[in-house]
């Protein structure tokens, strides 16, 4: 009597498609749980045909053909796409320009006092009220003290907003040296993950939760500097300034900041200190180039304290 064929297929079937099911179940959870995490990225778990096998028989097989063993799943990937995340990091850089140059107009704002009566345009208006008040009585002696008083009024206040507006570029230059320190310390950290996805995809596994905090970084990178990224086959990042790799691998270049004779704290690469740092965007532009181009110098055409040494 022949042997009965043992076919274990079915109940196969029935447990990779209870494990499938239920895996694909846990990737819906974590998208539920995540769905006001920053920088998560929505993941799928794709399915694909269990691997089949022969037909049963012994000593040799019942029927040509194989038998399905169900389903599995074959990966969980991340829904990203990367030119996106191009634009939106180029929208993130001029999101951030504007940040850091309202931070110094504000400032400025706050120190000119308009409108109102500690402000210059007020003490101008005084100034000369004086002056055509003491022209209809010129030998009063009380309208010439006052048109002395608001003179000396215009001149305080002139000298007390000079003063001011420097403290306002000494802020700046604190906030270039703090932002610059956060610069150096997002780009570790990419380094650090880049090192931790080349080790997972390395094992032909997809580094999804990484890739989602390294792309969180990187955004916040694009907020303070117009930074470039372009990705490894590996799965590294490289973060690029002009012609310079901050982040290559798990290699960082750093900034730096030196003084200029101005007094006015600037940018530098700190291994290739003759090598200029093109800031175009981010914050950390926007902070420099509104000390720079809108308070100036007295020297420079047309900026505040060239209108105000020249008034």
């Amino acid at each position: 009597m022949s042997a009965l064929p043992v076919n274990f297929s079915g109940l196969n079937m029935i447990a990779n498609a209870l494990s499938a099911n239920h895996q694909m179940m846990n990737v819906i959870e974590n998208n539920v749980a995540n769905v006001n995490t920053p920088g998560y990225s929505r993941q799928t778990a794709n399915l694909q045909e269990a691997l089949p096998f022969p037909g049963p028989g012994f000593p040799m097989l019942q029927f040509p053909g194989q038998l399905g063993e169900g389903v599995v799943i074959s990966s969980v990937t991340r829904s990203r796409l990367g030119s996106l995340e191009d634009i939106f990091r180029k929208q993130t850089q001029a999101s951030g320009t504007l940040t850091g140059s309202t931070q110094i107009l504000q400032q400025i704002q706050g120190v000119f006092g308009e409108p109102g009566n500690s402000g210059v345009s007020s003490l101008l208006g005084n100034f000369f009220q004086s002056l055509q008040t003491l022209g209809q009585q010129p030998d009063d002696l009380s309208r010439r003290s006052a048109v002395l008083q608001a003179g000396n009024d215009l001149v305080n206040g002139v000298h007390s907003l000079n003063n001011t507006l420097l403290n306002v570029i000494t802020n700046a230059n604190t906030q270039v040296t703090s932002l610059v320190g956060q610069v150096n310390n997002i780009d570790s950290q990419v380094a650090n993950l880049n090192k931790q996805i080349r080790s997972i995809q390395a094992t032909g596994q997809n580094a999804n939760d990484l890739l989602d905090q390294r792309g969180q970084l990187l955004v916040q990178l694009s907020q303070l500097i117009n930074v470039n990224v372009s990705q490894e086959q590996n799965g590294s990042a490289i973060v690029a300034l002009g012609g310079v790799n901050l982040v290559q691998e798990d290699q960082v270049t750093n900034l730096g900041t030196i003084t200029d004779p101005q007094g006015r704290v600037q940018l530098q690469f700190t291994n290739l200190p003759q090598i200029p740092v093109p800031l175009t965007s981010g914050q950390i532009f926007g902070v420099i180039n509104t000390r720079d181009n809108v308070l100036g110098t007295p020297t420079s055409a047309g900026t505040i304290f060239n209108q105000l040494n020249t008034m």
